[in-house]
């Protein structure tokens, strides 16, 4: 699995903000990165919506672990 061929649409970026969170370019740089939503009380810090998103990902949620895969927070296992 190559990092081209990992995808975020529309529907995870849906799903994400729904949770209160999302994935943004910082400062257009093209590196990918977690954040939490302004908008949104959710998350106090941007560090703490990465903390959710990495205990889903251990937990077993595909979205989570391609949103840490995307920001390179992690790796995909090919197998």
């Amino acid at each position: 699995s190559t990092k081209s061929s990992v995808r975020w649409n529309s529907q995870d970026s849906h799903y994400s903000a729904r949770e209160g969170w999302g994935l943004f370019d910082l400062d257009h740089s093209g590196r990918i990165v977690i954040q939490r939503l302004d908008t949104k009380d959710t998350f106090s810090s941007d560090d703490e919506a990465r903390a959710f998103v990495e205990k889903k990902s251990e937990q077993g949620s595909g979205r989570h672990r391609r949103a840490l895969y995307i920001t390179d927070m992690a790796a995909i296992p090919t197998h």
